[in-house]
């Protein structure tokens, strides 16, 4: 998948209010399909520079850091955020 667009994340994953980093830090992860708010899931090691691409049929299994709603998400769901704020 190529990134087109950045958003906009707090920075956690897994299980609420851990902690992956920094507002300003890019994280890969998924819009939440119960809020529609970015879930962090792991920190993008080129900072948000270099092209995406997640290939295979693994599935994602992400706690929301917003509403606290755990979704499974397909590698075609993943998409690049920059983080804005921490939850």
């Amino acid at each position: 998948m190529q990134d087109s667009q950045s958003q906009s994340c707090g920075t956690h994953y897994g299980r609420r209010h851990r902690k992956l980093g920094k507002a300003g830090d890019w994280f890969f992860g998924v819009r939440c399909t119960a809020c529609d708010e970015p879930a962090a899931y792991f920190k993008d090691p080129s900072g948000g520079k270099k092209p995406i691409s997640f290939e295979g049929p693994g599935i994602l299994r992400i706690t929301c850091p917003a509403c606290g709603h755990v979704g499974e998400y397909r590698t075609s769901q993943v998409e690049r955020f920059e983080a804005v704020r921490l939850h």
